[in-house]
Order: C-alpha cells, then structure tokens, then sequence
C-alpha cells in the first residue's frame, strides 16, 4: 500500500510539473517560434524527463 501511495504522489507532481511546464512553454516557445517547432522540442523533452522521473520512482518503490 505504501507503494501505491508513492506512486500516487510521484504521479500528481510529475502533473503538476507537466502543467507548469506546459504553461512556461506556451509563453516563451509558442510566441518564439511560429512554426511551432519549439513546442513540439519542449513536449519530447518533458516527456523524455517524465520517464526518467518514472523510472527512478519505480526502482525506488522496489528498493524500499
């Protein structure tokens, strides 16, 4: 049951850093780049830090 709470909480703020990220992204990248390059180099970049955040929760939780 710990485990499940741990993950919960990982879970919610790595929400949360998505939507702070997101919101940072919008204002400085999308008036940036009109292409919309910038975002779509923004989005794989929170994504590939999300599961690395993920990954490291995960070996965690096992360890404990």
């Amino acid at each position: 049951m710990k485990t499940f709470w741990h993950l919960l909480v990982v879970l919610l703020g790595a929400l949360g850093l998505l939507v702070g990220f997101q919101a940072v992204q919008l204002l400085f990248f999308g008036v940036l780049s009109a292409s919309g390059a910038g975002r779509v180099a923004g989005s794989a970049l929170m994504a590939v830090l999300l599961l690395l955040l993920a990954a490291n929760s995960l070996s965690k939780a096992r360890s404990a």
